[in-house]
């Protein structure tokens, strides 16, 4: 596959030593000897890393310029959209955070009703 990109992108190389990280999903990949060079081609400028607070802490860190895939399987894109992840239970962040925006609704609910009251 001679038209494949070859060289690697040394940025994504250099940032396996954040906290987080994995490493770069090239070099987490086996492939047959026939498609050498397609995962550098793919997937040389993806990072994998354990939890979605630690790829949101890079994606700032680095103003939204990295691919990012947790291990939950959210997908954060270069630029900032997030998407996919399996989640299980709420203690992934979007879940931390549409937890929290409900229970502010039930206080300001409860504050009306007591007000009635007052």
């Amino acid at each position: 596959m001679p038209s494949l990109r070859k060289n690697r992108d040394e940025k994504y190389d250099s940032l396996k030593k954040e906290a987080g990280v994995i490493g770069v999903f090239a070099d987490l990949i086996k492939v047959p000897e026939s498609c050498k060079g397609l995962e550098n081609y793919l997937l040389s400028r993806v990072l994998l890393v354990r939890s979605m607070e630690e790829a949101l802490s890079l994606e700032k860190k680095y103003h939204h310029s990295l691919r990012i895939v947790t291990l939950e399987g959210e997908l954060l894109q270069a630029g900032g959209s997030i998407s996919g992840g399996a989640y299980k239970n709420n203690s992934s962040l979007m879940g931390r955070k549409k937890e929290m925006e409900e229970l502010k609704e039930g206080i300001e609910k409860g504050k009306g009703i007591l007000q009635q009251y007052s």
